[in-house]
């Protein structure tokens, strides 16, 4: 079955075509009143968590502050707050980084973990200075002055999804723009930080960097130059299987077919499966992966609750332009808008594939471990089929998803709206929740744990 369960990396890797335009208010309040028409239009119930009337409340606020003249950054800010406050990670606006592209160089210098909770900023990096240095996981206190907590619960307040814990980190990977737009003070940047106990004020701009130990990485999607999995063996009659997206299902099933293979050949008895970091993408990858890991018929989604609106007729369109429609599409597109359809789905049926995995299996997940990788987690933890290590998944058992596109008609702000809600095989109305450790602990820690519950099992066959 495919659901194309899009991660929210898409939004975050496209490059804004329009530059600093400015606007009128009037028409600034006509874009915020369009984006709440398309979300209630396309959106099976946009308000499980916040309220209608909070929403529409904090639309009507949010007007009355539009400025004359705003531009479009300024505007942005303003709505991709309100979107926010819905908390379906597939509900979102694109980020506006054309501009902030062209200044980039003067940007914040350092890659850094958000988190909720004390330590708020981490640096991710060692970093070596004209005068001096810091090391990795060194605690930022504060940026100009600005205190680390109040940065991260800004940010947070941007960032879609349905957990404050996933929204934080999730944020870290485009900590340069939010900083930026939200504090635009670019090319000096003082730091209060904790550097193992010693604490100190450095002051610094891109050009006093040395070395970091990795070159910063643009917002924008860059080249891949490394395969998104990889299959090792850190101990032996051990195989480490990393996975960093669902993206592509043709690249995923030759590498399976290869990996299973192998580990087939080497008689691998243990499996590690990482999808830390991993958001996801199509979940025909994660049905394929399923089928060299499980013995019987299964799914990964028990029902789908499906919403019609002209948006998800317009993509159906768009998909189909100099096609013939089929029986399904016609019967789609003469349904009335605001339509609700339940659909249960069937068990993939098991494929005869000659190198099956029959061995102990370890899958190791965290808050960023989201989508049709957390649905994925999912299956893997209803089955039974191992241990499940790590953190709670940002992907959620009960959420919503295949996306549908709009544009919001005076600033042109590309919009996206969840058109489904997802209830995963297992999780039933009311588990708002991702998918719960067997074994919790943090992401880092994760590996480690997993090794060591394959070292036990190994001396204990002794």
């Amino acid at each position: 079955m495919n659901i194309l369960r899009l991660c929210p990396i898409f939004l975050l890797t496209a490059l804004n075509v329009f530059g600093q335009q400015h606007f009128k208010a009037n028409a600034l309040k006509r874009d915020l009143d369009s984006m709440v028409y398309y979300i209630e239009a396309a959106h099976p119930n946009p308000y499980y968590r916040y309220s209608r009337l909070n929403f529409h409340n904090d639309v009507e606020k949010a007007k009355q502050h539009l400025a004359e003249g705003m531009d479009y950054t300024s505007f942005y800010l303003v709505a991709q707050k309100l979107v926010a406050k819905l908390q379906d990670g597939h509900i979102d606006l694109e980020m506006p980084l054309k501009q902030f592209e062209k200044d980039k160089a003067n940007a914040f210098p350092f890659k850094v973990a958000l988190n909720i909770n004390k330590p708020y900023i981490r640096l991710q990096e060692n970093v070596k200075l004209k005068h001096g240095g810091l090391n990795k996981n060194a605690e930022i206190i504060s940026i100009n002055g600005i205190n680390a907590k109040k940065i991260v619960d800004d940010i947070v307040a941007l960032v879609k999804g349905e957990t404050a814990d996933f929204r934080a980190s999730y944020g870290s990977k485009s900590f340069d723009f939010y900083y930026d737009v939200l504090y635009p003070k670019k090319g000096f940047y003082e730091l209060t930080y904790n550097d193992k106990g010693k604490m100190g004020t450095v002051k610094v701009s891109p050009k006093d960097i040395i070395q970091t130990d990795k070159h910063r990485t643009s917002i924008a999607k860059p080249e891949r130059t490394i395969a998104p999995f990889t299959l090792t063996f850190p101990l032996a009659g051990t195989a480490l299987m990393k996975l960093d997206d669902f993206q592509d299902l043709e690249k995923i099933k030759v590498f399976a077919d290869s990996a299973f293979s192998d580990l087939n050949n080497k008689k691998t008895a243990n499996l590690i499966i990482d999808l830390r970091g991993n958001l996801g993408g199509d979940s025909d990858v994660g049905d394929y992966l399923l089928q060299y890991l499980l013995n019987k018929p299964f799914r990964q989604y028990d029902r789908v609750l499906e919403k019609n609106s002209q948006l998800l007729k317009n993509r159906l369109l768009a998909h189909r332009t100099g096609k013939t429609l089929s029986a399904e599409d016609s019967t789609l597109l003469l349904k009335p808008n605001g339509m609700l359809d339940t659909v249960k789905n069937q068990n993939e049926e098991i494929l005869q594939l000659p190198n099956r995995f029959s061995g102990k299996v370890y899958l190791l997940v965290s808050n960023q471990t989201f989508s049709s990788a957390a649905d994925f987690a999912q299956a893997f933890s209803h089955y039974k089929r191992g241990k499940v290590i790590g953190e709670e998944t940002g992907g959620m058992i009960l959420s919503f998803g295949d996306i549908v596109p709009a544009t919001l008609p005076e600033t042109k702000l590309p919009l996206v709206v969840s058109s489904k809600l997802y209830l995963n095989i297992g999780a039933d109305e009311h588990d708002w929740h991702g998918v719960i450790p067997d074994i919790n602990c943090s992401r880092d820690e994760a590996l480690q744990k997993a090794l060591g519950l394959i070292g036990h099992v190994t001396k204990s066959r002794r």
